[in-house]
């Protein structure tokens, strides 16, 4: 159950601040979601939190220890690149670094391994 958790945590912020370049598109629309609903302070401070409780999960899982330093690595990152987040960033911002957030945790863990 605590990998699932730990899954959850880490991947939704990412998904939730990657809609963040949309907000316009969505409102427009009449798409109702975090970003439109709250505004993009809210959805960072939603995103930061979740991965609080990622860092959190990570650093008390007795589960997770083998890989601890390399999925806290990821986790803070990710709370960098949340911070930056902003409608104005190029789509690459998106794809390449939140995305390859995803990709940057599975290599380590693999590379771990």
């Amino acid at each position: 159950m605590t990998i699932i958790a730990q899954n959850f945590l880490f991947i939704f912020p990412l998904c939730v601040i990657f809609n963040v370049r949309d907000i316009e598109a969505d409102r427009k629309a009449g798409v109702f979601t975090l970003q439109t609903l709250y505004g993009i302070g809210t959805t960072i401070l939603f995103c930061l939190a979740s991965l609080a409780i990622f860092l959190a999960v990570v650093f008390y899982s007795p589960v997770l220890s083998d890989h601890q330093e390399v999925l806290l690595f990821s986790g803070a990152a990710s709370a960098v690149l949340i911070l930056f987040a902003s409608e104005k960033r190029s789509d690459y911002y998106n794809m390449l670094y939140l995305d390859g957030m995803i990709l940057l945790q599975a290599a380590l863990v693999f590379a771990q391994s």
